[in-house]
């Protein structure tokens, strides 16, 4: 953030509903690797900012498993949390208009 540019405007939420409508994608849960790394880079973040309590009790978690360096439960936490699919949940979660596959950054990316 650049201090010299002012306070920083308020986000706009509008909802994204169509297959044409712009998103942003987390590429940095994209894969169980770049997850790991991911954590590894932000370490031993504090709970608490500003004192504030950080809300994102995922985040957090994730943060403890990466730094306790044990690989099945990053793993399995992973693939129920991150991955939604541990029991096989994925497709139940598409069907219901959950998750959406999203083709194009792979077709891009693929080139």
């Amino acid at each position: 953030v650049d201090g010299d540019k002012g306070p920083v405007p308020r986000l706009k939420r509008t909802r994204r509903d169509g297959d044409q409508d712009p998103a942003v994608l987390h590429y940095a849960n994209c894969g169980f690797s770049y997850w790991i790394k991911k954590y590894e880079i932000l370490g031993r973040f504090p709970d608490i900012v500003g004192g504030k309590q950080n809300t994102m009790r995922a985040h957090l978690a994730a943060r403890d498993l990466v730094l306790r360096h044990d690989r099945h439960d990053m793993e399995l936490y992973y693939r129920m949390f991150i991955m939604s699919n541990l029991i096989g949940e994925l497709p139940l979660l598409f069907n219901r208009g959950l998750v959406i596959r999203i083709d194009g950054p792979r077709q891009i990316v693929e080139r």
